[in-house]
């Protein structure tokens, strides 16, 4: 499964990776809710080079959960607003997260 994201002002300043529109995708174990009184299991999320993060989905906001991840995706790669992401499933809990 693979599916890309288009990149916003507020997802690049803010560090994170809107998932609306594609939280089926993952698998509802991994989903946890807004206020985190209940975390959802976590995911590898792997952004190449060997940086590989942990992270759920946070059902409410519908985003990963690990904003560090897209910190490290937009210093590495310089994003601006309308650049693409792809997310690609390896397996239920290893997921990949480059530009398109």
């Amino acid at each position: 499964m693979i599916f890309e994201i288009v990149l916003t002002e507020g997802a690049i300043k803010n560090n994170y990776l809107n998932l609306r529109g594609h939280l089926a995708k993952f698998s509802n174990k991994h989903i946890g809710t807004g206020d985190m009184r209940k975390k959802g299991q976590p995911l590898k999320l792997d952004l190449g080079g060997g940086e590989i993060f942990e992270t759920d989905v946070c059902g409410k906001h519908q985003r990963f959960r690990n904003r560090s991840a897209m910190r490290v995706l937009n210093v590495r790669n310089k994003l601006k607003p309308g650049d693409r992401l792809t997310v690609e499933k390896y397996s239920e809990d290893h997921w990949k997260v480059y530009r398109s």
